[in-house]
């Protein structure tokens, strides 16, 4: 089944577990899809009776089949509030939940639920210092950012600028920290996801201080940790998904042997992530969320933001 199927088997089990009661938004979604399954049982006979496109009825008979079967599971293990859906939207597939922009806080839950149901969330955890993370959108899309995070457990983050030189407050981010993942475009900014800083990661491995020169002096050199490489595996997803070989860490990196960095991160359970645009505070990518613009008191991040990841 393809990978849309499997994120909605994700989102039913994540429901019946009692995950999707968090996400206010996210029941209303799916008990509809569940009410038009009907509908589109019943299309897909008469395609069927005509003779026409049988594998293809075939597959979706049985795609219908476990999702009523998956149905009932939901209905006796979650109270959900029901809502209306266009056949043209469930016909335009699960892939529009996930790909719209205008869906991001559901694509947020899908990748949280299958953070949950791959035992992937950070549970008991109690976050140090707190930063906005603003994805840019030259490098993977916003879709392809937070699953890389939430699936596969990596930020991908140069530590390095060109000439070896820290990128602003790589330095300052520690294991336990909490990063608020955020996609920036034309100037504006959308919340995605919380993650947990971690220490060790499948796909990952440590950085070798003495390895590299760089900082100012030989005994202030840049100690990495928690920043990690990505191994081979992951540096072929990461390639795919919008992160170019030449936009490895060019500390790290030789030529022949392009190194991308990052964190180890794990998706933090969240009720609900506001939707709204934000203005971009600056050109940084990294953000203390409580850094003031000045000794006034007016600070860069707004209050809504500011309070939501303070409450997280």
């Amino acid at each position: 089944m393809n990978g849309n199927y499997r994120r909605f088997l994700h989102l039913i089990s994540a429901a019946t577990t009692g995950l999707l009661q968090q996400i206010p938004v996210v029941g209303p979604m799916l008990q509809s899809v569940l009410k038009a399954m009907e509908k589109l049982h019943k299309a897909e006979e008469k395609l069927h009776k005509a003779e026409e496109k049988r594998d293809k009825w075939k597959q979706r008979q049985a795609l219908v089949e476990e999702l009523q079967r998956l149905s009932r599971l939901l209905q006796a293990g979650a109270s959900l509030a029901s809502a209306k859906i266009s056949a043209e939207q469930l016909e335009q597939g699960l892939s529009r939940i996930v790909d719209d922009e205008d869906n991001a806080g559901l694509a947020s839950a899908i990748f949280l639920a299958e953070a949950e149901a791959g035992k992937r969330l950070a549970t008991n955890v109690t976050p140090g210092r707190r930063f906005l993370y603003l994805a840019a959108d030259n490098y993977a899309d916003s879709k392809k950012t937070l699953e890389i995070a939430a699936e596969f457990g990596f930020l991908w983050r140069s530590y390095h600028a060109n000439g070896g030189a820290k990128i602003a407050h790589v330095g300052d981010i520690g294991v336990g920290d909490l990063i608020a993942l955020a996609y920036r475009s034309n100037g504006h900014f959308r919340l995605l996801l919380p993650l947990i800083v971690t220490e060790a990661g499948v796909h990952t491995h440590r950085i070798d201080d003495g390895q590299f020169d760089c900082g100012t002096r030989r005994r202030n050199r840049h100690q990495h940790a928690p920043f990690v490489l990505a191994d081979a595996w992951l540096t072929d997803i990461l390639e795919h998904a919008g992160y170019p070989s030449d936009r490895a860490d060019p500390v790290f990196s030789t030529p022949e042997h392009p190194q991308h960095s990052g964190l180890n991160v794990k998706p933090l359970l969240v009720g609900q992530v506001p939707q709204d645009l934000f203005p971009s505070p600056g050109i940084n990518t990294i953000w203390p969320y409580l850094r003031q613009r000045d000794r006034d008191g007016n600070y860069y991040l707004t209050p809504e933001v500011r309070n939501w990841i303070g409450q997280l």
